[in-house]
């Protein structure tokens, strides 16, 4: 309440310490490091922390991803909370290490889809398109709000090593406080055809901690971890304690 709003006030809850030393970030996301995720190599239909719609995905047991590569339409999706906390305006994000592949051939690989989703709202698609030469670049479109860091990703062709790109989805203020995080797939364009795949290493979604678990941000909680001290006295010397 004191006239500045928070996307650009250094104190959002004025309690004399400043956001940047209030506001760490917590990863809403479990299981989303899919380092040796199943412990072997093959097609699953199962992956701790998450549920698979329809079909498998690939894993494998020697490499840090999972791969989408169905033929059709497939979801993985797990429960997410508290995409409402933030601090200083900054929405929440998702930070997602992946890179799409062609399909094998690769002279007959079919476009394919990946959009990320919360609770059905697609915020953002990557669409790997029709070139099937090498290099091409998957196009990214932002919906809904979102904003991110990337707006092509280079599609690995299999003949090297893969080109993982870090990508940052930002969340708009809008979004739901909790529902589902959902990684969809579309390789149904061309039937018959092998589709171009998704592989995908690290999913996270950062927001804002909260400490105490009592439903408030730190960056706006005058008490942060509930002890009953103010977050202003407990961050103070005794000499040179200034009341707020």
């Amino acid at each position: 309440g004191d006239g500045v709003i928070d996307s650009i006030d250094l104190d959002d809850d004025n309690d004399g310490i400043l956001d940047v030393d209030e506001a760490q970030y917590s990863d809403q996301v479990d299981n989303g490091d899919f380092n040796n995720n199943s412990g072997s190599t093959g097609s699953t239909t199962t992956l701790p922390g998450w549920t698979i719609s329809t079909g498998d995905i690939w894993v494998d047991a020697s490499a840090p991803y999972i791969q989408m590569h169905r033929e059709g339409i497939q979801t993985i999706s797990q429960p997410i909370e508290n995409l409402n906390f933030t601090c200083s305006g900054s929405p929440a994000t998702i930070l997602i290490d992946m890179h799409p592949s062609t399909g094998s051939p690769q002279s007959s690989s079919a476009e394919s889809f990946f959009e990320v989703r919360i609770s059905g709202t697609v915020y953002a698609r990557i669409t790997t398109g029709t070139d099937n030469t090498s290099p091409a670049n998957a196009t990214i479109t932002y919906l809904n709000g979102a904003t991110g860091n990337l707006t092509t990703m280079l599609i690995d062709d299999r003949t090297g090593v893969p080109v993982i790109s870090n990508w940052e989805i930002y969340l708009p203020n809008t979004v739901v406080s909790s529902g589902s995080l959902e990684l969809y797939l579309d390789g149904s364009g061309t039937p018959g055809a092998p589709n171009d795949d998704f592989t995908v290493y690290k999913v996270s979604i950062l927001t804002a901690s909260d400490a105490d678990g009592d439903g408030v941000p730190n960056c706006i909680d005058l008490d942060s971890d509930n002890d009953g001290i103010p977050d202003n006295v407990e961050a103070q010397t005794t000499n040179g304690f200034i009341a707020i």
